[in-house]
């Protein structure tokens, strides 16, 4: 997903600040966009074929105001949602949007923020 966002010029664009893996770094300009796994492990479910590995992934977008936080997490949808391929050497069946984790200000960053959920399945 890190690959596919970097990649599109549009999105690298409108957050100049940059995408990181789990943390921005110290300084970054907004807006920024963090991303990164949730804490639960991978799921195999019932059913399913033991090659196949879904996993909960969150894009956080850090901005000066919701309005620019809500652009560019469109865009990353739009990059995002219904994707299916190899990227990096991963096998995705797909990634699918699943709905905002958090979208408001937050007082301690003195920013707005907007995280969107993503549930991959990959194939190993």
């Amino acid at each position: 997903m890190f690959t596919l966002l970097n990649a599109n010029a549009e999105f690298t664009t409108a957050c100049s600040g940059g995408i990181s893996s789990y943390i921005a770094p110290p300084g970054a300009a907004k807006p920024y966009a963090i991303l990164y796994p949730d804490d639960s492990m991978p799921t195999q479910t019932q059913g399913n074929p033991a090659t196949q590995e879904w996993k909960d992934v969150v894009l956080s977008v850090v901005a000066t105001t919701t309005t620019q936080a809500g652009i560019i997490a469109t865009l990353a949808r739009g990059i995002l949602d219904n994707y299916k391929g190899t990227v990096a050497g991963i096998n995705i069946k797909y990634c699918k949007y699943e709905g905002v984790e958090e979208d408001g200000f937050n007082d301690e960053l003195k920013s707005a923020v907007l995280e969107h959920r993503y549930r991959l399945c990959v194939v190993l």
